[in-house]
């Protein structure tokens, strides 16, 4: 009995899927593009369609094909790969089985097509493999052309390199099977990334003699040392593995991947995952976009080519004063100078994503309309180089502009303004750019004028009016005639269909003017193709030129970028140096501030030197901690990616990292407990940080019992204080007001919130004072978020024999429910007016209170008594 799949077309079908099991075939059926067995029904999960059931119950679902791109982008955003199977003969002139082949691949580390990338977001194919101690990792972007290698040590946490992943964020991975299956962590690190795709292969993918002849081959050079890569970084295998892999699934030109860059983080800041994500550098912990996060507020980049560079600088910071500093000096241009800045604007926002053109134009997925966009690109190019050449600050930038006014010049001259899409449409020669050309379009153009003539003077010949010269795509041009007037042709008239009411003639007049006609159309045709691809190919010899350009715009459009948010939000230039100080006068946070109306946001400053280097920060949730904490450390990045920073004033010692632990990020899901992964993040920051750190800490020991929270943030502030160990700058936040006795021993400054009492409550002023918290105000926040009276009326209860107790086996209140919880009411009310008056009495300044003043104090008191 058959089981379905011994049909011809599922034996074809099981022959081709056997060449790409880790594929979903798209199998060309007709009009449909069809699935079968697992592949639909995993892909019915995914594209949200029917699974059904072909004979003798074999799954399948399908697809129609003239919409399968938006089907192939689902698959592709969801992390899968993609064979295409087209039909390579016309079902209709074979017998048997059409022969079927698969023409494309497509995976979320190879497209190219705009359809399917973020303008704004780099698509990155990486690759890695482990060399005992270190993890090498390569990643390319073949939409730009971007490639880089780089080396990250492999230790047990993995938190150098889920930095980099969580940086890069890879849409696909290839890595070595062996490695694969040998690293249990490495699995669960890759699996927190979703929808990417893993390909595992063997060893002899990797295999170090191959990978670097590959490498070789494709850049045209003799060894590693013509890139920049020298001595041991030479013994590098997945850059080599990336090129195998492309050049077995891409199926396109790679010419225009020109440079692979060795990344030794020389000159930059190293941030961990924690880092960015606790500072919400590039999206919101909430919900993951871009909404509330630093790249918000800083990206008014007018390119793709500008967001997509933007997002790299602000999780690169740098640490070189040089370059931060040419970087300020040209932002300071561009903030004082506003005429030129708008007139910059006006040209860089008409220059389209050169980077991804360059993909596009030599793996022919360009078209004609790519053409203008260059060319209109390359004059604003010109533009910005007569503009800003002869600036000073911007001259060793702008000089390295290549206008390629030859290639606008062709341009300009062979391809019309408003060119047909595709190039098979044909439109898209200038009028008078070939003579030839030009005189084939007089002949397809001045037809209609030819046959009116003819069928005019045929009409006057023979005396036949209802003779008529028509044209239809099965027998071309034709005279057609009433059934009754036929009889009046002669023999020179030649019958080529007979309908009912009328016949179709044809003669060699006719003819001889139809293949003329037909000739000079295909002509036409092929002359345009010949003419485009001449022009394409002058643009593809200067892809260097372009790619230059594409990253010169790119940095203009950041410059200009920071230059107008500092200009909006009254931003300063921070002075960078390579002292040991944190200076801050009015910092602000640069996203809060944004949220609130004009003026509402509270600064403060900062002030770390080397004998007060930690600031521990005491004081209630809700007043402000939090924001503070974040702010100082997002003005340092923000200074040193070169952007000015939300402050009246900022002297900065250049940091070389900063860490931060702030709030609960639990991985129940691995088995780890909020307390493991608190410490387990310190453990990785006091392993790491130096002196030149900058160390944020937001309630560290909170996981625990008090007393084994307070002693390891007590020892771990110890730590950091001592220069033998770290002495990095520390902004630590806390609710154990015991380690404020720390600034007895030196190295430590007490910080707190200000809070100012009311008759009616507190009110937080999110000022930052230099003294320690009185309390902490926990009770009166809970008041704030709704806990219901009673409760927080029992709560302070409790409170006022914690704290008239010395220790907190003395305490007396039995903290069981169980007794008259709610019996007290009315005595705490009694209370609360007796503290009032206490308060008013407390506060008064009676050095300075006049007579009259007196009397009205005492008239209220009395007032309250009663």
């Amino acid at each position: 009995m058959s089981n379905g799949y011994d049909t011809p077309m599922m034996k074809q079908h099981s022959e081709i899927k056997q060449k790409y099991p880790d594929a979903f075939l798209f199998f060309r059926c007709g009009d449909f593009y069809e699935l079968f067995g697992n592949d639909a029904v995993e892909a019915v999960k995914i594209l949200n369609i029917a699974l059904t059931k072909r004979q003798n119950e074999i799954p399948m679902c399908g697809v129609p094909y003239h919409a399968a791109d938006t089907y192939i982008n689902r698959m592709i955003k969801a992390g899968k790969k993609v064979a295409i199977c087209e039909q390579m003969e016309d079902p209709k002139s074979v017998k048997g089985i059409v022969k079927r082949a698969v023409t494309e691949i497509i995976t979320p580390g190879t497209v190219l097509e705009e359809k399917h990338l973020l303008n704004k977001q780099n698509n990155y194919l990486l690759s890695l493999n482990i060399k005992g101690l270190w993890c090498e990792v390569s990643y390319i972007d073949i939409s730009t052309g971007d490639f880089e290698v780089t080396e990250v040590e492999f230790t047990r946490d993995l938190n150098v390199l889920k930095a980099l992943l969580f940086k890069v964020r890879p849409k696909e991975i290839i890595i070595p099977e062996n490695i694969w299956e040998e690293n249990a962590k490495l699995r669960e690190l890759i699996a927190e990334n979703e929808n990417v795709l893993i390909n595992r292969y063997p060893e002899w993918f990797f295999n170090k003699e191959e990978t670097t002849a590959i490498v070789l081959k494709h850049f045209k050079i003799s060894s590693y040392k013509a890139m920049g890569i020298g001595g041991e970084k030479t013994d590098i295998t997945t850059p080599g593995a990336l090129i195998r892999y492309l050049n077995d699934n891409f199926r396109g030109d790679l010419s225009h991947v020109r440079r692979l860059r060795y990344n030794n983080n020389i000159g930059t800041m190293e941030l961990d995952e924690s880092t960015i994500k606790n500072l919400e550098l590039l999206r919101n912990q909430n919900d993951g976009t871009i909404v509330n996060s630093l790249l918000e507020v800083l990206d008014r980049t007018k390119t793709s080519m500008g967001a997509r560079l933007l997002k790299k600088w602000i999780v690169t910071p740098l640490t070189d004063i040089e370059v931060i500093t040419k970087r300020l000096d040209t932002v300071e241009f561009f903030y004082r100078e506003q005429f030129i800045l708008e007139k910059t604007n006006r040209s860089v926002k008409n220059i389209i994503d050169l980077e991804r053109l360059a993909s596009r134009l030599v793996t022919d997925k360009a078209g004609p309309k790519d053409l203008i966009g260059v060319k209109n690109s390359l004059e604003e190019c010109l533009i910005l180089k007569e503009l800003l050449n002869n600036i000073p600050v911007l001259h060793d930038l702008v000089s390295k502009i290549n206008p390629l006014e030859d290639v606008v010049s062709l341009i300009n001259e062979a391809i019309k303004d408003e060119p047909a899409t595709f190039i098979d449409e044909g439109n898209i020669v200038r009028d008078g750019y070939s003579e030839e050309l030009s005189t084939l379009k007089d002949i397809a153009t001045k037809g209609k004028e030819y046959i009116a003539e003819m069928e005019k003077n045929i009409k006057e010949k023979i005396a036949v009016p209802s003779l008529k010269i028509k044209y239809n795509k099965i027998i071309g041009y034709h005279f057609e005639v009433s059934k009754l007037q036929s009889v009046q042709l002669d023999s020179s008239f030649i019958i080529r269909q007979s309908l009912v009411n009328a016949c179709r003639y044809t003669n060699k007049e006719l003819s001889e003017f139809e293949s003329k006609i037909l000739t000079a159309r295909d002509s036409i045709n092929e002359m345009e193709k010949e003419i485009y691809y001449t022009v394409r190919n002058k643009v593809v010899e200067c892809l260097d030129a372009i790619q230059m350009n594409a990253d010169i715009i790119s940095r203009l459009d950041i410059f200009t970028s920071f230059a107008e948010v500092a200009a909006d939000y009254k931003y300063t230039r921070p002075l960078l140096n390579d002292g040991y100080e944190l200076s801050i006068e009015e910092g602000r946070h640069p996203v809060v501030e944004t949220k609130l109306d004009y003026n509402e946001f509270i600064p403060n400053d900062t002030a770390i030197n080397a004998n007060d280097f930690i600031m521990i920060i005491t004081g209630p949730n809700m007043a402000g901690k939090s924001t503070y904490l974040r702010q100082n450390a997002i003005i340092v990045l923000m200074a040193q990616i070169g952007c000015f920073v939300p402050a009246k004033q900022a002297v900065i010692g250049v940091i070389d990292r900063i860490f931060t632990r702030i709030g609960s990020s639990d991985n129940l899901s691995r088995g780890e407990s909020t307390f493991f992964v608190e410490m387990a993040e310190t453990a990785y920051i006091l392993n790491n940080a130096t002196s030149k750190s900058l160390i944020i800490m937001d309630e560290i020991g909170r996981g625990t019992s008090t007393h084994d929270g307070l002693a390891i943030a007590w020892a771990i502030l110890e730590y950091i204080r001592d220069k033998r160990n770290i002495g990095a700058k520390t902004l630590f936040a806390t609710h154990y007001h015991e380690l404020t006795e720390l600034e007895k021993k030196g190295g430590f400054k007490n910080y707190s919130v200000a809070v100012s009492e009311k008759n009616d409550g507190f009110v937080f002023l999110h000022k930052i004072i230099d003294r320690p918290a009185e309390r902490s105000y926990g009770v009166y926040v809970a008041q704030l978020a709704g806990i219901p009276d009673d409760v927080v009326q029992y709560a302070e209860k409790i409170l006022e024999n914690l704290q008239d107790s010395v220790k907190t086996d003395d305490v007396k209140v039995n903290l069981s429910f169980e007794q008259d919880l709610f019996g007290f009411t009315e005595e705490k009310k009694a209370v609360n007016k007796h503290k009032e008056i206490v308060d008013i009495l407390k506060f008064l300044d009676l050095d300075r209170l006049t007579p009259l003043q007196a009397l009205t104090v005492l008239y209220d008191l009395k007032k309250k008594s009663n």
